[in-house]
């Protein structure tokens, strides 16, 4: 994928669904993929393109190591695909920068000691690139071929833009699918930057909630001595939540309305309720510093569960049972894949009082807290426009 700044909402769900399924934040990275055979794997972050990172301008070329090659002695340039006309040597760099990109992060002492293989595929013929470890990028040779079929070996280079094939099979029109021309200019020195991915630049932090909004909707919920907020209404006799007018739901709406993201600022509110669940108030943890922040609960019955008991860490599923309970610092975030629609179309999302005594995890994007550590303050109802 690639990050740029109109794109930041898609980033931050596909952050989200990583780490449901993983266990992991999209910056962590797992053992080298030699120890996980038959496993997923993951370099983490940085292997994802971002703004400023390009993969080097480089020639990868082979050399027969025997006569039934086909192929006269001498070095020659990988040429594009006869398929899919992908340039092989941009194909070839990439799997040469992912395993840069593990040495570089040390994740597998043991593994980089050893030759590493990566599986390739190109036209009709299956290879088995082997690169020689530790990797270096300006060494006479970076390792192996192997056709997995006819088990024909080949050494294989990298070389800087410019160097010429010496295969005048590789000079006839027509002969191989087109592709970039890589003798012009003159031969040039391998780029400096072997590990490319050090030029990423990460995306700009989700925009932060207004901090006057946030002071005046927390002091909404401070109870002196122990009591009720006082923005609760009391002596109901329904089940009905509390719906909330005035400037109170002003400042809900405003809450989320500013982190929403720039794609989603035109919203329709609906109603917005209170959730007085006096039980489970005053198992809140107190005592720690408090911020607001939002959660999606995805359907309607995970909605009824936690008006009814609150947030229970043993009914989590991301990360592991009884994990902690997920919340984002900003709407676009739940709002991406979170929120609950209702039948009417109507998109629920919670806004939380969340408390920094238990935190599990936390990064610019989420916090994960433990059991009474956060209190479903508000349900907000929007449509987008």
């Amino acid at each position: 994928g690639v990050y740029a700044s109109d794109m930041l909402e898609a980033v931050h769900v596909m952050e989200k669904r990583y780490l449901e399924y993983t266990g992991l934040e999209i910056t962590q990275a797992t053992e080298h993929w030699s120890k996980r055979r038959g496993q997923w794997s993951s370099l983490g972050k940085q292997a994802i393109q971002m703004p400023g990172y390009e993969i080097p301008q480089v020639v990868w070329q082979f050399q027969r190591t025997t006569a039934a090659d086909g192929y006269g002695p001498g070095w020659h340039n990988f040429r594009s695909d006869p398929v899919t006309g992908v340039d092989s040597s941009s194909m070839v760099e990439r799997l040469y920068q992912t395993e840069l990109r593990w040495q570089d992060l040390g994740s597998s002492q043991s593994a980089m000691s050893v030759n590493e293989s990566r599986d390739v595929r190109s036209g009709k013929f299956a290879y088995r690139l082997t690169f020689l470890q530790p990797l270096n990028p300006t060494a006479t040779m970076q390792g192996h071929q192997t056709n997995t079929k006819t088990k024909v070996k080949r050494n294989v280079r990298r070389l800087g833009v410019g160097t010429k094939c010496v295969c005048s099979m590789c000079k006839q029109p027509g002969a191989f699918p087109q592709a970039p021309d890589w003798s012009q200019p003159a031969q040039q020195p391998i780029p400096a930057a072997a590990n490319a991915w050090k030029n990423f630049q990460e995306p700009p932090p989700p925009s932060s909630p207004p901090a006057e909004v946030h002071h005046a909707l927390l002091q909404l919920l401070r109870a002196s001595g122990g009591g009720l907020p006082p923005c609760w209404t009391r002596g109901r006799d329904d089940d009905e939540l509390p719906q909330v007018h005035g400037k109170e739901a002003e400042l809900v709406q405003a809450y989320l309305q500013q982190t929403l993201g720039h794609s989603k600022k035109r919203v329709v509110f609906g109603r917005i309720s209170r959730v007085q669940n006096e039980k489970v108030w005053k198992e809140f943890r107190t005592g720690g510093v408090e911020k607001l922040m939002f959660h999606g609960c995805k359907s309607s019955a995970n909605e009824l569960s936690i008006l009814a008991e609150g947030f229970q860490v043993g009914r989590c599923v991301s990360g592991g049972s009884n994990y902690g309970t997920w919340f984002a610092h900003v709407a676009s975030y739940s709002d991406g894949g979170y929120a609950f629609t209702d039948s009417n179309s109507w998109r629920h999302l919670f806004i939380c009082l969340v408390t920094n005594l238990d935190i599990k995890k936390e990064n610019e994007v989420m916090r994960v807290v433990g059991q009474s550590c956060a209190y479903p303050a508000w349900i907000v109802r929007y449509k987008h426009c």
